[in-house]
């Protein structure tokens, strides 16, 4: 569970809750500001054809993008989120990158050389179901490595015994029970 939620309220399924569910997804996780459909078309199109939902946590997702994630939801093209991470700096990094190890998706991030628009299935993760509201969305059943999970839990639990400070001691705990 983390901080942020869906981007649009067309992306609402549940408006009793004001919530989107979506179950058995596929996931893409980035630092990127998503604002135009020409980085993103090629692996739109293997989605859309791949029928599974599609949730996508970024950094901040807008403009011609995001109408044209609306429209393609709306017509019934793909069902589909757009997920904004709602930490700030290095945090967000943080939350994204664990998003990432946790669902098994390839964090598309500047420093991984990957460009979005070379984005393939083989880059996302996998959730069994997703639940997002307007500030807090759940994600479980990610398909991470559980050993790489475990891995990263025990780094962070020698962050905690290293750090001096209770704020950083507390921002961390807080990452490992997410």
């Amino acid at each position: 569970q983390f901080q942020g939620g869906y981007v649009s309220s067309q992306f609402i399924t549940d408006q009793r809750r004001a919530a989107v569910t979506h179950s058995d997804a596929l996931v893409l996780v980035t630092d990127a500001t998503l604002d135009t459909v020409d980085d993103m078309i090629s692996i739109i199109e293997v989605v859309a054809h791949d029928g599974r939902p599609f949730i996508i946590v970024a950094e901040e997702i807008e403009g011609q993008l995001l109408a044209a994630l609306v429209m393609n939801y709306l017509r019934g093209n793909m069902k589909v989120v757009a997920i904004k991470v709602g930490d700030y700096g290095e945090q967000r990094r943080n939350t994204l990158s664990d998003i990432a190890l946790t669902t098994g998706a390839t964090f598309i991030s500047k420093d991984s050389g990957i460009k979005l628009n070379k984005v393939t299935l083989e880059h996302l993760g996998t959730c069994k179901s997703v639940e997002s509201f307007k500030t807090r969305t759940t994600i479980a059943g990610g398909g991470g490595d559980p050993k790489e999970i475990q891995k990263r839990v025990e780094a962070l639990k020698s962050e905690v015994e290293d750090t001096d400070s209770l704020q950083e001691a507390e921002r961390i705990q807080r990452r490992i029970t997410q």
